[in-house]
Formats: C-alpha cells, structure tokens, sequence
C-alpha cells in the first residue's frame, strides 16, 4: 500500500517496493545527501554505433560491459580504437579515476574506477561514464563514490531507477537521481581505507579456506590410500577389461 502523495515521477509498483524504498528514505533523511545531479558531476553514455571493424589490437582502450567488475577492471577481452576514431568521439573520452558503470542487461550495476593502466579510455553505448568535476570535488571523492556505488545501499537505487523490461536498463536522467550520503572528505577517506582494509581480510581469508580445503583432499587421499600422478606425467591413454564394464555405461570418460 501507498498513498496517493508519496507518488514521485514513477507508477510502477516496483519502483516503491519496500526494501528499496527504506533505503532510499533513510539516505534522504541524511542531513547532507546530494544527487549525483545535485553534485554537478558529468554523465555521459558510450558511443551509440561504433563498428567492429574500427577495433584495432592496440591504441587507445573500447570499454564494454564485459569489462568492468567490482573488482576493477578486467582487459583480458577488451578491444582498442585507433587516434582518429577516438578523436572523433571525444565526447566520450574518459581518464584514469574516472567512474564507469554498465547500464543494461544481467550487468547492470557493474561499477569500477578506471585504473591508471592508459593514459586515456572511450566507452561504448551500454557504458555510461562519471566524472567527478572540479565543482563535485568540493564535495565527493571519486573512489568514495565508486564504493558507495558498489554496496548495497548503492546498488539497490540503481536497481530501483532502472526499467524493468525484457532487458533491464537505466537511463542517465535516472542515474543523476540516485542519492548519495556526504561526509567530510577526510570522514570519505577513512570510509574507502576501512573498505580496502575489510577487502584484503577477505582475500586473505579466502586464501586461508583454500590451502585448508586443499589440505582436507590432500589427507583424504592418504587415508584412502590414493596417489594422483602430477599432471604432466598424466595418461593420455586408459583400458579396461571387458569383464570389468558395469552399470550399462561403455562410455569412456566413465
């Protein structure tokens, strides 16, 4: 249930569910929240038609959705454009500490901080671009934003702002709404050095339930008295004797 005056710009009911709704109240209710519109950052969308055949191996990076994750930005798969090509969408030309976050499908929401990898980077259509402008850099620090961004409090508004068709998308009117709790700058950079200080404790314990969960195999094939070869002296070639073929199965991964 709703009433008729808390209606905003949206009728769908999926817009004021409850979950996403308590968030975007208590952020509201922060006595120094901005909108990304508020903050006077620059939001641009990528390149709406940019033909395959104007990729090249190297140059100047073509970021697409598949190449950002939370974790930052991956390049393993990312395609380049050449000078020419980048000149002539400077528009949508983006630099290190810049933010870019994936606007449509299974990956919206995807956000990450340009890394200081290339000296400069362009954007494809279904990557929108933010840019903490000299004015918002009064107020906001683009890592803090990027980490707020990624958390929950952030991805719910994304969620909640996006269309929810077919294919999800969010448009960039919609990303300017999305709110954000300001603190002092120095509060922001305790907050982004508590972030990484929780991420490196959760590398670290990951590594440690790995080397035990591989020690727990290792003690099992003991007691079991199994001997794996190494993998280079693996088989390639295996038989067995027909009498030993049970079970219906004659296949020979079996």
């Amino acid at each position: 249930m709703i009433n008729r005056g808390e209606f905003e710009e949206r009728f769908d009911p999926y817009f004021y569910k409850e979950e996403l709704k308590k968030v975007v109240d208590a952020i509201k209710s922060f006595p120094n929240a901005k909108t990304l519109k508020d903050l006077k950052t620059y939001i641009k969308k990528g390149v709406f038609d940019m033909r395959p055949e104007k990729y090249t191996l190297a140059g100047i990076p073509f970021l697409r959705v598949a190449d950002i994750t939370f974790e930052g930005m991956n390049f393993s798969s990312t395609v380049f454009i050449n000078d020419d090509t980048h000149q002539e969408e400077l528009n949508t030309e983006f630099f290190p500490g810049d933010i870019v976050i994936a606007k449509i499908g299974h990956t919206i929401g995807k956000v990450s901080i340009l890394p200081n990898d290339y000296k400069k980077y362009n954007i494809s259509q279904n990557v929108v671009g933010i840019r903490i402008t000299e004015e918002a850099k009064e107020f906001i620090l683009s890592e803090y934003l990027r980490i707020f961004l990624s958390l929950k409090s952030g991805q719910l508004q994304v969620i909640r702002q996006s269309s929810h068709g077919a294919q999800p998308k969010i448009t960039l009117d919609a990303l300017r709404k999305i709110i954000i709790p300001i603190f002092s700058l120095s509060t922001q950079e305790e907050i982004i050095k508590k972030y990484y200080d929780g991420l490196n404790q959760k590398k670290q314990k990951e590594a440690n339930a790995a080397a035990l969960l591989a020690s727990i195999e290792g003690y099992l094939l003991q007691a079991l008295g199994i001997t794996l070869p190494p993998p280079s002296t693996q088989k390639k070639c295996f038989y067995t004797r027909a009498g030993k073929v049970s079970g219906g199965r004659v296949d020979p991964f079996y």
